[in-house]
């Protein structure tokens, strides 16, 4: 499916496809206070996250980061991941 030009509604909010060439994916997720996305991975490519706004805390199997605004993460392909909007 083509997700060019759709937002996408989540029960945790929305995403939206911002970008997409063979190599990279870039998508906007916003994520409503209290809820979080659910715990996945990316079996064949990296994630990147990057905090524009708020504050959010994404957790992996073993670890967990606080990110405030303008802070990032690297995620390793297959790293079970979930992030969590401000509570």
């Amino acid at each position: 499916m083509d997700f060019h030009g759709l937002v996408v509604n989540k029960p945790w909010g929305y995403e939206y496809l911002m970008f997409q060439n063979p190599n990279i994916s870039i998508w906007m997720l916003y994520i409503k206070k209290g809820y979080s996305t659910s715990m996945h991975c990316h079996p064949k490519k990296k994630t990147s996250l990057l905090l524009i706004l708020g504050q959010a805390v994404c957790s992996t199997l073993k670890e967990n980061f606080p990110l405030k605004e303008k802070e990032g993460l690297i995620l390793e392909k297959g790293v079970f991941h979930t992030t969590e909007g401000p509570v």
